[in-house]
Formats: C-alpha cells, sequence, structure tokens
C-alpha cells in the first residue's frame, strides 16, 4: 500500500508527499532537521500511480499556501477535508489537529 502523508514540522510548515511507509519517511526526515517531525495525516491509495496523482492535486490545490518545494503553511491542514468534514480539531498551541487515516477530498 503507498500513501500519501502530510509531515508536520513542530507547530509550522506541513510536508505533503508519498511513501510506502510514512513513519519511516517521517523517521529519515527526522535526521535533518532539530524540530520534532510528525505524521499528522495518511491516506491510503491503491497503487503508486495513483498516490503521485493526488499527491499532485493536492500540490496544486494548496499552490497559496506553499512556503517551499513540497512544504506548505499549516493552514493547509484546516482546508483538508477528510471524510467530508474539515481536518480541524486543534487548539491555539495546536492549530493542525490531526487524524490518522481516511478518505481525503480534494
Amino acid at each position: 500500500m503507498t500513501y500519501v502523508y502530510f509531515i508536520q514540522q513542530g507547530f509550522g510548515g506541513v510536508k505533503i508527499g508519498v511513501s510506502d511507509d510514512p513513519d519511516a519517511r517521517c523517521a529519515q526526515m527526522q535526521t535533518g532537521t532539530s524540530k520534532p517531525l510528525r505524521v499528522i495525516a495518511r491516506f491510503p491509495i491503491e497503487g503508486r500511480a495513483a498516490a503521485f496523482s493526488l499527491e499532485r492535486e493536492l500540490h496544486v490545490k494548496f499552490a497559496h499556501l506553499r512556503t517551499s518545494g513540497e512544504w506548505f503553511k499549516p493552514a493547509v491542514l484546516r482546508e483538508l477535508k477528510v471524510g467530508g468534514r474539515r481536518l480541524i480539531g486543534g487548539t491555539k498551541r495546536n492549530p493542525a489537529g490531526g487524524v490518522a487515516a481516511g478518505h481525503i477530498e480534494v
């Protein structure tokens, strides 16, 4: 299974990417930054081509929130819908909220 994932750096930037193992990808990325990284969301997608297609769709949809490359402002999580509901649920200290898995809508 391949996943489209959202990894957040501290309470800041969010990376949207593709991996067969988002937790391992997060650990790999952690070696390059002193701020803690965590997987905020992961969405199982049948087939790598479909996962990369969805990733591209998300990058286009959220282009107005892009900071650099595949990194986006944390507000991207407020605009994301999962199962017909917005991915909101955070607090002032953690505005991202979070979800383990689900059906993503773009």
